[in-house]
C-alpha cells in the first residue's frame, strides 16, 4: 500500500470513528442538571403558594391563582433586582437602585431576596383569615433558605450577596405596603343570597345549579398593579346605559337577528 493510499484509509477510519462517537453521544440520555438557584426558589415559591405536601396558603389568604400571581410577581421581581444589582452589565432595575459588587454571590442574593419576600407574604396574611399552616410554611421556608446558604462558601462575597438580596426584598416589601391586598371585596353579590335582587345588567358567575361561584380572593381586583398606572388604564368604554335609546336599538337588533 503506497503512502497516499495509507493516508486516505487513515482519514476514513478517523471519520468513521468520529461518526460512531457522535451516534453514541446523541443516543446517550442527557446528564441530569441541578436547578439554578433562581429555578429552585421559583419552585419553592410555587410550593408555598400553590402546591405543597404540607399544604399551601389557604384561598382567602392568597393561595388561589389570581392572588398567587401577585405574590409570585413580588418574589420574582425582587430576585431580578437582586441579581441585576450584582451584574457587571447593569440593566434597568425594577425597584432597587443600589449597586453591589459584581463578585457578590448571586446564589446568596437570589435565595435571600426570595426567602424574605415569601416570608413577608406568609406573615402578612391578616389574622382574621384562617391560616392553620402558617408556621409550618414559615419553618419550611427557613429550612430551605438555610440549605441554600449552607451550599455557599463563607466569604465576603457571600455576605455581599446576602446584602443585595436583603436590599431587593426590602424595596419590594416597602413598595407593596398598602397595595390593596386583603382589602374590601370588589364583588357585588346578591343581597342575602337572593339572586332576584341582583341589579339588572350586573353580571354574575352562576353555576349550573343556580348558585354564585365567588372567587376566594375578590380583593385582587383592587390591588395596585406592578407596571401600569391603574387596572383601568387600558379599559374600553363601559356598556351603554340600560335605559338609553342606543341600548334599546342594539338589544332589538340582537333579538331580531337571534
Amino acid at each position: 500500500m503506497n503512502g497516499r493510499r495509507r493516508r486516505v484509509v487513515a482519514v476514513l477510519v478517523a471519520l468513521a470513528a468520529a461518526g460512531a462517537l457522535a451516534v453514541v453521544a446523541l443516543g446517550a440520555p442527557p446528564e441530569p442538571q441541578q436547578p439554578t438557584e433562581v429555578l429552585k426558589w421559583n419552585q419553592i415559591a410555587m410550593s408555598t403558594l400553590l402546591v405543597a405536601p404540607i399544604g399551601t396558603m389557604p384561598g382567602p389568604a392568597g393561595g388561589a391563582p389570581p392572588a398567587a400571581q401577585l405574590h409570585l410577581g413580588m418574589t420574582q421581581g425582587a430576585v431580578y433586582d437582586a441579581v441585576n444589582a450584582t451584574e457587571p452589565k447593569h440593566y434597568r432595575p425594577y425597584l432597587l437602585k443600589r449597586r453591589f459588587s459584581a463578585r457578590a454571590s448571586k446564589n446568596a442574593a437570589v435565595a435571600t431576596a426570595a426567602y424574605e419576600v415569601l416570608s413577608s407574604i406568609v406573615r402578612g396574611v391578616p389574622q382574621s383569615i384562617a391560616f392553620p399552616n402558617r408556621q409550618a410554611l414559615l419553618d419550611s421556608l427557613t429550612s430551605a433558605y438555610n440549605d441554600s446558604l449552607d451550599d455557599i462558601d463563607d466569604s465576603p462575597f457571600k455576605a455581599q450577596g446576602i446584602a443585595a438580596g436583603h436590599a431587593a426584598a426590602e424595596a419590594m416589601i416597602a413598595a407593596r405596603e398598602g397595595d390593596g391586598r386583603y382589602g374590601p371585596s370588589q364583588w357585588r353579590g346578591a343581597p342575602n343570597g337572593d339572586l332576584s335582587q341582583i341589579p339588572v345588567g350586573h353580571w354574575s358567575p352562576l353555576l349550573p345549579n343556580g348558585t354564585i361561584a365567588l372567587d376566594p380572593t375578590p380583593w385582587v381586583g383592587g390591588v395596585k398593579p406592578f407596571l401600569i398606572e391603574s387596572s383601568s388604564q387600558f379599559r374600553s368604554a363601559g356598556p351603554l346605559a340600560l335605559g338609553s335609546t342606543a341600548y334599546a336599538t342594539e338589544f332589538n337588533e340582537v333579538k331580531e337577528r337571534g
